[in-house]
């Protein structure tokens, strides 16, 4: 199968510039501090937008506060494991099917990984891997670019592409790509 990685960035561009303003807008009062695209991980069944704020993140500490198992742990050391755990967040999944043709698009990948993955051929399924990552990775930088974010201080939130099964340096990898250096410095030292 002949993938079209441009009509994938086109599409991808065209639904993340209607969806992130709105989504912005709604939480922005809350404090944003991480927006990305999201994958559970895996052979890219879904992609969609999720953003993490201060607000939400003070309620998953408040919501861990009722757990024994937490109860040695201070508010700054819950703080400071959950900040970047994207699936601690309350808004994980709140956007989830908001990109519905890219998911057409990513669907068709997907049947293809698949298949690679049951026939071991790992070579071929980490190149459409990659290509997915560069056209994410792309449109994020593309957004920031075109100042769909520009209702927010640059400098107050992390730009990035997550997946459920991404490891914390694969987090920077992407994010050194697609933000100013001092939020990324200041990101690499949280992390």
């Amino acid at each position: 199968m002949d993938i079209n990685f441009e009509a994938l960035y086109d599409v991808l561009l065209k639904e993340c510039e209607n969806v992130f303003p709105s989504i912005i807008d709604k939480l922005n009062k809350e404090k944003i501090y991480s927006i990305a695209l999201y994958n559970d991980g895996g052979e890219w069944k879904s992609l969609y937008p999720t953003l993490s704020t201060y607000d939400g993140l003070n309620s998953v500490i408040s919501e861990y506060r009722k757990d024994d198992y937490y109860s040695d742990q201070s508010d700054e050391e819950l703080f400071k494991d959950l900040k970047w755990s994207p699936c601690d967040s309350p808004m994980l999944e709140d956007y989830f099917g908001t990109l519905p043709e890219s998911q057409v698009l990513l669907d068709s990948i997907a049947e293809v990984m698949s298949k690679l993955f049951d026939e071991d051929k790992e070579d071929e399924y980490e190149k459409l891997e990659d290509e997915i990552i560069k056209v994410c990775l792309k449109v994020l930088q593309s957004l920031d670019e075109k100042g769909v974010f520009n209702k927010l201080e640059r400098s107050s939130f992390v730009l990035n592409l997550l997946t459920g099964d991404q490891s914390d340096e694969e987090r920077l990898e992407s994010a050194l790509l697609i933000n100013p250096k001092p939020v990324f410095d200041r990101y690499a030292l949280e992390i």
